[in-house]
């Protein structure tokens, strides 16, 4: 199970990223999990290896391209994406993000997602959105399937329930409180 170390801030007083105690992929230097998943995308033999275990997927049906093509695409899609998070003011940073789902009950803790800038962007990033004004970002990956239960990224599902419950657990419900969180880790 992935158990919260911390949490990181990405852009100040809208952006922030979990910190797992274990980390899977892409993890030298491992920060966060914004920082995970762009090192993850700009690393050619992690998307090789990727892309080759899920071969079928970018070459037939919704995607059509090689090996290749795909991980240029990645990694062009992901160095725009992070320059678009690490330039954008907050307003632009909250409208990236879209729910999760189409009727979710919970709008103190709502779960929610965000695409690559490409068409077609099989990037996504996974966070839950805390006090509609703060996100933080518990995972992502390559979609490359219609939903995510169909995917590895299943377990995105339980990443987020996880710092859900972390969240609550450590009485984070606002700005000032992740703040408060923050400065105490420090």
């Amino acid at each position: 199970m992935f158990a919260v170390e911390k949490i990181n801030e990405i852009k100040q007083d809208v952006l922030y990223a979990v910190k797992y105690t274990e980390c899977l992929h892409c993890c030298e230097g491992y920060q966060d999990e914004f920082q995970r998943l762009f090192d993850c995308w700009a690393d050619v033999q992690f998307l090789y290896d990727y892309f080759s275990e899920n071969k079928l997927l970018i070459n037939k049906g919704f995607y059509d391209y090689s090996i290749e093509e795909a991980i240029e695409r990645t990694i062009d899609d992901a160095d725009a994406w992070e320059n678009v998070f690490l330039d954008a003011k907050k307003e632009k940073i909250l409208n990236l993000f879209k729910p999760l789902h189409q009727v979710y009950y919970d709008k103190d803790y709502e779960q929610m997602k965000a695409y690559g800038t490409h068409t077609k962007s099989w990037l996504r990033l996974y966070g839950i959105k805390i006090d509609n004004e703060i996100i933080v970002i518990t995972g992502g990956g390559i979609k490359l399937t219609r939903t995510i239960n169909d995917t590895v990224l299943a377990y995105e599902l339980d990443k987020m329930k996880q710092v859900k419950t972390w969240l609550i657990q450590n009485t984070i419900i606002d700005k000032d409180s992740l703040t408060d969180y923050i400065n105490l880790e420090l």
